[in-house]
């Protein structure tokens, strides 16, 4: 992951922009979901939370991100996996 920036969006909702990049020369293909957390650091489930695909050709960066869908979430998690 390259950065990460958060804002809010209608008011009271948090979006999540992450910036990732492929390392590798060759492609790849990258899963990962967003997970909502709120004050207590209980889960905050989502219709959006959710294994999503991207494909990165070697050494591309691109970006991805999500908005909550709910006030309640006040932080995230982003999980990855191959």
């Amino acid at each position: 992951m390259v950065s990460i920036n958060q804002a809010t969006v209608s008011g009271n909702l948090l979006k999540v922009q992450a910036t990732v990049e492929n390392l590798k020369s060759s492609v790849r293909t990258l899963n990962y979901k967003f997970e909502w957390v709120d004050q207590d650091g209980m889960s905050v489930s989502s219709p959006n939370e959710t294994w999503k695909a991207i494909r990165l050709q070697g050494r591309e960066t691109t970006t991805i991100s999500t908005v909550a869908i709910s006030p309640k979430a006040v932080d995230f998690r982003l999980k990855f996996r191959e």
